[in-house]
């Protein structure tokens, strides 16, 4: 490429110029590369080589000219020698084979060469292949590639004759790494030779075959080549054959934790069940058996690709190496106690594993009693309870407090208790409560109506549901209410000075209880005279009369007192009544006492004709004539007037 430049001014138009030529070329650069398909080989043998071309640019390659000479000892037998590829693109290849037979003994070297129009430099590469004669042939496989520690592996041993001639003094060697095989079984005897099994073979005819085997038992993991060797007398080359065996060690590790180690019996608890596959390969196949013991009953699980069988779990995926997989297994408490729960992992290529979680469960309850300290009291009176509360479980109970309703009929007046402070009607204690042990507080009342009371208390804590005291016979008071009449009642409103009169006094329980101790006092006033009384289970002592027995709910008792009128008088005669359970009653009854009046007699009329002389009697003189006979006259004029008067 020529450039031109040029040049001119207003002055000067005369144009001058200048130029100056480049030349620009294809980079091309080729690369070639052969390749025999074996390092082995007889006469008469098949070599094929493998013959790759490569652009590696920059520019495009055109006429690639390939050229392939055989040497002497290789005869042509399939595909072309030189090729001429029109186009080869930047960063393309092409590829081809050749293939020759062996005529002859020794090492030969094939050369393949490469140009091209933009890079006529020849690029060179070969193959240098050795035949013999004659030629042994040493194939080692196995029954398996890969297996786990504690496994069996079969290797088989084929040696072959290739030749045109008989091989002798053959020798077969297997390199055999003791620290990860130990044989167990093999075809034939061999011999040993530091870490190599040695098998020889007096003569192995043209195209005869030797077959050797072994059993090896895997002791470690890990990736090992194994190798055999063969040779001959007739060979100086000792030829060999691999093969890799890859030996795991599956393993894994099984962790059982309980969420909660302390548990209260009826609740739930949770265990985790973490597996990890702590070995080298994948396992399949994992299985998780929890053993349950009694007093823990199997409810749900929880866990991604988990199925299960009662309490057999199965995982669905693979487990790949240094992965974990939880499962969540959960159970109901029933009883207390110390439980260990036993957990058994495994798969397919492992040994079972086991792990286990121990629980505590305790079963905390709660018992409350009330107790009444006055079983029996009279309306007004004060009455108390005591409430305990006790730890009847296996567990230290906290927060513990009493519910208190106090019924209608009771005020409260107080408390006294240790550690107990009171809100509102509950009752809380503020130290924790032992098991076995007990608590108690007194609630003192003021009684206002009569019935049969017994405050509810409710207890509970922070471990128990609420527990009711139940009602006995020693934690229930008998509020009474007493009740006392008494009636006097006389037989006469009205008697005269001498007459008697009867007083009959009944006493009556009004009351709700029975009364002990009735008694009456009867004061007898002035004017009136005791004479007698009469009453069954009555006693007088003075003017008191005890009652001897007790009076039960509406019944009465009665008694009469019969007594004189001695002078006259409006007297009230009252009557006290009480008993060991009330107060004093009184009754009264009311009596006039009257003096009878004896009138003067009224002279009897004297007529006319029987009229006589009147006698005069001084006032001064001396009454005279017979008394006896006045006296006389006198009561027979008194009986008329007694007679009208009635």
């Amino acid at each position: 490429f020529t450039n031109i430049v040029s040049v001119y001014s207003n002055e000067n138009t005369t144009v001058k110029s200048a130029n100056d030529t480049v030349e620009a070329y294809y980079i091309v650069n080729l690369d070639v590369i052969k390749v025999a398909d074996s390092d082995d080989y007889g006469i008469g043998d098949i070599v094929t080589f493998t013959i790759i071309v490569i652009n590696n640019g920059p520019s495009n390659a055109t006429n690639v000219t390939i050229r392939d000479v055989l040497p002497n000892g290789l005869t042509l037998v399939e595909g072309e020698l030189e090729q001429v590829i029109p186009f080869l693109a930047a960063g393309e290849s092409y590829n081809f084979t050749v293939k020759a037979r062996t005529t002859d003994i020794g090492n030969y070297t094939n050369v393949v060469s490469v140009y091209c129009n933009e890079n006529t430099t020849e690029v060179m590469d070969n193959a240098t292949i050795p035949v013999y004669n004659p030629d042994l042939k040493i194939i080692k496989s196995t029954n398996v590639s890969s297996i786990i520690v504690g496994g069996l592996v079969n290797f088989t041993i084929v040696v072959t004759n290739h030749g045109i001639i008989d091989a002798t003094g053959v020798v077969i060697s297997d390199i055999l790494d003791t620290t990860a095989f130990s044989v167990v079984a093999s075809s034939e005897k061999y011999t040993i030779d530091g870490n190599n099994l040695v098998w020889t073979v007096d003569r192995l005819t043209r195209n005869e075959s030797y077959t050797v085997w072994i059993v090896v038992k895997t002791l470690t993991n890990g990736t090992f080549v194994n190798t055999a060797t063969v040779n001959c007398t007739e060979e100086g080359i000792i030829k060999q054959s691999d093969v890799d065996v890859h030996v795991y060690h599956p393993d894994i590790s099984v962790i059982k934790v309980a969420i909660e180690e302390v548990v209260y019996s009826g609740n739930q608890t949770t265990f985790r069940i973490v597996v990890t596959n702590n070995g080298d390969m994948e396992l399949t196949g994992l299985f998780i058996d929890e053993v349950i013991p009694d007093g823990l009953v199997y409810d749900h699980f929880i866990g991604t690709n988990w199925t299960n069988n009662g309490t057999m779990f199965y995982y669905a995926g693979s487990l790949a190496v240094g992965e974990d997989v939880e499962l969540f297994v959960v159970v109901n408490t029933t009883v207390s106690g110390n439980f260990t729960n036993r957990v058994i992992a495994g798969s397919d290529n492992v040994d079972n594993h086991t792990a286990e979680a121990s629980i505590r469960v305790y079963t905390p309850d709660l018992v409350v009693r009330e107790i009444s300290n006055d079983p029996n009291v009279i309306v007004g009176q004060p009455v108390s309870f005591t409430v305990i509360v006790t730890n009847d479980g296996d567990c230290i109970l906290g927060q513990v407090y009493v519910d208190n309703i106090f019924p209608e009929g009771l005020v409260y007046t107080g408390f006294v208790g240790v550690n107990w402070t009171k809100v509102g009607n509950r009752f809380i204690y503020s130290a924790s409560l032992n098991p076995g042990e007990s608590i108690s507080y007194t609630l003192y009342f003021n009684t206002t109506a009569g019935g049969q009371f017994m405050p509810k208390v409710i207890a509970g804590s922070n471990l128990t549901s609420n527990a009711t005291a139940k009602a006995n016979s020693n934690n229930t008071t008998v509020v009474s209410v007493p009740g006392i009449s008494v009636i006097k009642i006389a037989d006469k409103s009205s008697v005269k000075v001498g007459e008697l009169v009867t007083f009959t006094i009944t006493v009556r329980n009004t009351g709700d209880c029975a009364l002990g101790d009735v008694f009456v006092v009867d004061e007898i006033p002035e004017g009136l005279e005791f004479v007698s009384f009469d009453g069954a289970n009555w006693t007088k002592v003075g003017n008191k009369y005890a009652y001897s027995g007790s009076l039960a709910q509406n019944e009465s008792a009665s008694f009469t007192i019969v007594c004189n009128a001695t002078k006259a008088a409006n007297i009230t005669n009252v009557a006290i009544a009480g008993s060991n359970m009330t107060g004093n009653v009184s009754a009264s009854a009311d009596v006039s006492i009257i003096e009878e009046i004896i009138p003067t007699p009224t002279p009897t009329p004297v007529t006319p004709e029987d009229e006589k002389p009147v006698v005069q009697v001084p006032m001064d003189s001396k009454a005279t004539g017979n008394p006896i006979i006045m006296l006389l006259l006198i009561i027979f004029a008194l009986i008329p007037l007694r007679r009208r008067k009635e």
